[in-house]
Parts: structure tokens; C-alpha cells; sequence
């Protein structure tokens, strides 16, 4: 295997629109009507109602949380693309308590891994939790958050901003798979 051709790539606003089924709860709960392009701020406290405030990332923390997640548009053809074109793809994200048995499920669910209990273990190969994604071994890195691609370049690895509302000079999923494989 060459090392260069192994991608990471987090799995919160780039491969689950989680946001989405965050925003979905808190707004049935709270009686509100925020949407994708209200949050500009990673800190969600500034555009939550006041009731709210400093409760809005217990919603994230659920166990049932990745239940009504659905995958970011155009995730799963550019990822399938990637692997089809032989990079291997290793899935990086940051995980409460609650939220690491869901990831995997909801990887395995969409076709993003491959997941069954063998032995009475689970295979993760292809699933790293890391609150800090600097500390995972991969030459280039594909995030949605814009202090964790400066301080992954920083280390003198490729990093690649993704699109977002709060960043819209981001890569979407063709960008991206143009800039690795050319299509």
C-alpha cells in the first residue's frame, strides 16, 4: 500500500449532515426555525434562542442522535469514487461517550464501511475517533473545520477545507474527488 494514496476524511459536515438532524431537533424542541445557512459560527450558542444557550450540544451528546442523520450530499458516489480508484479512505471524527457505536453503525448502514460483529469483536479499520485529527497518521485530510485544516497543513500535510455555510470558499464532493483522482 502506498502511503500517499490514504485519505481522511471527518465524518460530522463532510460525509453526515449532522447539523441537519441537529438543527431538526433543537428546532421541534424550541420552537424555532433555524436553518443550515443560520449558522455561520461554530459556536451554535450565538443563533440559539436564550432557553437554549449552553443546552444546544446536549442535543448532539443523544444516543439516538445519528438516527435521522442522513449522508452530505454527493458523500457516498465521491467516497465510493475514491475507494473505486484505490485510495483508501479512513474515517476521522470526534466522538462523545454515546456517539462512537452510532458513527460506525450509521458508516456501515450508509455503505461508507463494512461492519460486522466477527468473533465478538468489531472491525474499525477504517474508523479513527480523535478529538485532535493532527495526531492521525494521514497525508491529507478532508474537514469542514477551518482551525483543524490550518494546523493539518501546518504540520506540512495536505489539508482540504470542505464547503460549508460557514465556509463557502470550501471544496464540495466533485471538487474534491477532482482534485485526488482527476474527475
Amino acid at each position: 500500500m502506498i502511503f500517499e494514496r490514504i485519505v481522511g476524511i471527518d465524518i460530522d459536515g463532510v460525509t453526515a449532515d449532522l447539523l441537519g438532524r441537529w438543527l431538526t431537533i433543537y428546532n421541534e424542541e424550541y420552537d424555532d426555525n433555524l436553518r443550515h445557512a443560520d449558522v455561520t459560527d461554530y459556536d451554535l450558542n450565538t443563533i440559539v434562542k436564550p432557553a437554549a444557550r449552553n443546552r444546544i450540544y446536549d442535543i448532539v451528546a443523544r444516543s439516538d442522535i445519528y438516527d435521522g442523520v442522513l449522508p452530505m450530499t454527493g458523500a457516498s458516489d465521491a467516497i465510493h469514487m475514491l475507494k473505486d480508484a484505490g485510495w483508501e479512505v479512513i474515517f476521522i471524527s470526534h466522538c462523545f461517550r454515546t456517539t462512537y457505536d452510532q458513527k460506525m453503525e450509521w458508516l456501515a448502514r450508509f455503505g461508507f464501511i463494512d461492519y460486522a460483529w466477527e468473533n465478538g469483536t468489531r472491525p474499525n479499520k477504517s474508523f479513527i475517533a480523535a478529538r485532535d485529527k493532527l495526531m492521525i497518521n494521514v497525508p491529507i485530510l478532508i474537514d469542514d473545520h477551518l482551525p483543524t485544516i490550518t494546523r493539518f497543513t501546518g504540520s506540512g500535510r495536505r489539508g482540504m477545507l470542505f464547503h460549508s455555510d460557514r465556509h463557502p470558499q470550501g471544496l464540495t464532493w466533485p471538487e474534491v474527488t477532482g482534485a485526488l483522482i482527476g474527475r
